[in-house]
């Protein structure tokens, strides 16, 4: 009991050894942590460059691109009346797919493709019906709210032989039919406003509104 006693270390060594492994652990655990944020500093660096090099290509393409397109404008703006439809409809091939040239004439104003509008641009047109042809059907829809009886007004109206008249029905009655829960009576309508084509309604063409 004795020897044991003897051989074991004082105590205030024990209590050294333990700091001194507290304090290694402690600055190993701090360097770990500084390591982890400087590889994250230095990642997030690289990214930021990576991404300043990417804008930097991007807007150099751009301006190159800006730059050709002025030069090309200036060359096409010079070009006689009579060659602008020509020159247009040739040079359109070489439009990425959502370029578009629009060429304004006193003629009127032509598009190439000629297949990337949904429709040609053009001054609204001159309701040619007083708006109190609707009046009717549309007391029943907004002051009443009773949207079968507004369809009811609007349906008699849609078999106007006035093309605007009956686009300016077709157009109230979908939209009652829809406010009625009629989702595909209200599709059904709106199919047959879009067969009036370019008729005016509501100063938009009639198949526009319709989609």
């Amino acid at each position: 009991m004795r020897l044991a006693s003897w051989i074991r270390p004082p105590r205030h060594v024990l209590i050294l050894f333990l700091a001194i492994t507290l304090v290694l652990a402690g600055a190993l655990a701090w360097l770990g942590w500084r390591l982890f944020l400087q590889d994250r500093t230095l990642q997030t660096q690289r990214i930021q460059e990576h991404l300043e090099r990417s804008a930097d290509l991007v807007a150099t393409a751009l301006q190159q691109t800006l730059s050709d397109t002025r030069e090309w404008l200036a060359k096409f703006a010079t070009l006689p009346e009579s060659q602008l439809s020509s020159s247009a409809a040739s040079e359109s091939g070489q439009l990425a797919d959502d370029g578009l040239i629009l060429v304004l004439t006193p003629q009127g104003l032509s598009t190439y493709p000629d297949n990337r509008l949904l429709y040609l641009p053009s001054p609204a047109l001159t309701e040619e019906y007083p708006e109190q042809v609707f009046l009717a059907g549309e007391s029943f829809e907004f002051q009443r709210q009773d949207y079968s009886r507004a369809a009811t007004a609007f349906r008699e109206l849609a078999r106007s032989e006035d093309l605007q008249i009956r686009g300016g029905a077709l157009l109230r009655l979908g939209r009652n039919l829809r406010k009625a829960g009629q989702h595909g009576d209200a599709l059904a309508v709106y199919s047959e406003l879009m067969q009036l084509g370019p008729t005016s309604v509501s100063g938009l063409p009639a198949e526009l509104v319709a989609r």
